[in-house]
C-alpha cells in the first residue's frame, strides 16, 4: 500500500501539484515529470544491484522510512519553487 501511495504521489499527483500549487504550465509540469521518470528508470538497475548486495527487505524498509519522513518536506520545498528548474531539482 505504501509503494502504491508513493507512486501515485510522485507521478500522477505531482503534475496537478505543480500546476495548482507551484503555478507551472501543464507543459512545464509534464516535462519535469517526464525527465524525472527517465532518471528514475535509469536508476532502477543501480537499486536492483544494491538490493542484491544488502537484500530486498532492508532496501524496502529504508525507502519506506525515507518516503514517510521526506514526502512533506519535499512537497513543501517544491511548493516554494520559483522556476521550472528549481522545481526539477
Amino acid at each position: 500500500m505504501g509503494g502504491t501511495l508513493a507512486f501515485y504521489t510522485y507521478t500522477t499527483y505531482m503534475q496537478k501539484f505543480l500546476i495548482e500549487t507551484v503555478k507551472l504550465s501543464k507543459e512545464e509540469s509534464t516535462l519535469i515529470s517526464f525527465m524525472l521518470a527517465v532518471i528514475f528508470a535509469c536508476m532502477q538497475p543501480l537499486f536492483g544491484r544494491l538490493s542484491d548486495k544488502i537484500g530486498r527487505k532492508p532496501l524496502l524498509v529504508g525507502f519506506g522510512v525515507l518516503g514517510t519522513l521526506c514526502t512533506v518536506p519535499l512537497l513543501t520545498a517544491i511548493s516554494h519553487a520559483g522556476s521550472v528548474w528549481t522545481a526539477f531539482f
